[in-house]
């Protein structure tokens, strides 16, 4: 017979029950003005973050060197790693110099350089030690294949060659002299290009790193506002319940008003019950309802429910 009793026991109404005498203890524990300050607080901080911080990331950048000490330092930085790994090619280097430069932590360094952008066949090549690699390499090209031009111009390697010897000679002179000037031309247009590219990679990387930091800097200082508002409300609250009458009001507000908050919870939990009424589930729920009149009235004024039904039709 007992066994019946608890199997017919209506688990919803006690577990409503619960939730409402945990709330009114917790409203009597903090009082009134304890519940309204943590309502405050959790307001106050979150529309602090989403409104303040990018006033306090304009007001930063515009009053202080913050922005351009974490820019210079970033893109000093990148500067230095892209240059160190495409100074050298990677033939020349040792392997522990290779697993440095070309190793998985080479994309977290550059900060930036995407992945995709390496070489098909070594990926772990980085792309810039790339791109000068190949810029030298097809001036080197280029300079031996003009000398080699300039050779066979001047009947250099012809051993039949119909020209006179002071013809010649002049000829090797100038091909030469030509070629010298191209390769420095061309060795200057390398340095050019290389510069111009890391240059260009640590610009952007660096402004990356600092537009980040800067929107961290900003919320963690307007984080900091926030919290020293908060505390000087608390200390305000905690001087005024220090009247023992005002600390007895409060606490007998505070009951009720956890009662209410309570019940907002039940509501919301009854409202959830509507929402899967066609399942199984539901449905005993629905029969625990309509078996206690406090949840059934409960249900029938579910201020909860009403005002999300306005707002979908709205």
């Amino acid at each position: 017979m007992q066994g019946k009793n608890i199997s017919h026991m209506n688990f919803l109404l006690i577990l409503i029950i619960a939730i409402i005498l945990v709330a009114a203890i917790m409203g009597v524990r903090k009082g009134l003005f304890g519940i309204l300050f943590g309502l405050f607080a959790w307001g106050f901080v979150l529309l602090a973050v989403i409104f303040g911080s990018p006033r306090m990331q304009v007001w930063l950048e515009a009053n202080t060197d913050v922005y351009q000490k974490i820019y210079a330092s970033a893109d000093s930085y990148v500067v230095t790693k892209l240059t160190t790994t495409s100074s050298r090619p990677l033939s020349e280097l040792t392997q522990d110099e290779k697993d440095e430069k070309t190793g998985p932590d080479v994309a977290s360094d550059a900060a930036g350089i995407p992945s995709g952008a390496r070489d098909e066949d070594d990926a772990s090549t980085p792309f810039i030690a790339d791109l000068i690699n190949k810029l030298v390499s097809d001036v080197t090209n280029s300079k031996n294949a003009a000398a080699s031009a300039a050779s066979e111009s001047t009947g250099a390697g012809t051993a039949d060659s119909a020209l006179p010897p002071a013809l010649t000679r002049s000829l090797r002179g100038t091909a030469q002299e030509a070629v010298d000037s191209y390769g420095s031309a061309a060795a200057d247009a390398v340095e050019t290009a290389k510069g111009t590219v890391i240059d260009a990679v640590a610009d952007a990387v660096a402004k990356r790193i600092a537009d980040y930091a800067l929107v961290c800097l900003a919320r963690v200082a307007v984080l900091a506002l926030a919290g020293i508002v908060v505390l000087l409300v608390a200390l305000i609250i905690r001087i005024v319940e220090m009247n023992k009458g005002i600390r007895t009001q409060s606490h007998v507000l505070g009951f009720f008003f956890g009662v209410l908050q309570g019940l907002l919870i039940s509501w919301v939990l009854l409202f959830f019950v509507s929402c899967i009424g066609t399942t199984a589930a539901g449905q005993t729920l629905a029969a625990d309802i309509n078996s206690s009149a406090f949840l059934t009235w409960l249900y029938n004024n579910n201020v909860v429910a009403d005002l999300i039904l306005q707002l979908v039709k709205a």
